[in-house]
């Protein structure tokens, strides 16, 4: 399983639209088995959703996006989790576990029925 992460310094970004980084990680039989940085910043939205279908991602976890660009993420059978915060390394492994981030990780406050 192929997973993209929206970061900043670590954490999740607070908002993708507008992040310059994704993490992207490998998992298998539940372990990390690699993990790099991928610079966004001279992408457009459409080119950052391209990237992610050509690097072929499963599952991509942001905070805020917004509604356009999640459902244009959403189309390429990318399953798309947004309402995310904490600390990138913890929420991959988290998934690695096959632990509910929707549950433990949601940004405060933000109900989080079906991640918009």
């Amino acid at each position: 399983m192929k997973i993209a992460i929206a970061a900043w310094k670590g954490k999740i970004s607070p908002v993708f639209d507008s992040t310059a980084h994704i993490v992207i990680a490998d998992i298998e039989d539940n372990r990390i088995t690699n993990q790099e940085l991928i610079s966004l910043e001279c992408l457009t939205h459409y080119q950052r959703v391209e990237l992610l279908d050509r690097l072929d991602i499963n599952i991509f976890v942001c905070g805020g996006i917004t509604r356009p660009l999640l459902e244009n993420i959403r189309s390429k059978d990318i399953v798309a989790i947004p309402n995310i915060c904490g600390d990138v390394n913890i929420i991959l492994k988290a998934i690695s576990d096959g632990k509910d981030i929707k549950t433990l990780f949601s940004v405060p406050g933000k109900i989080n029925k079906e991640n918009l």
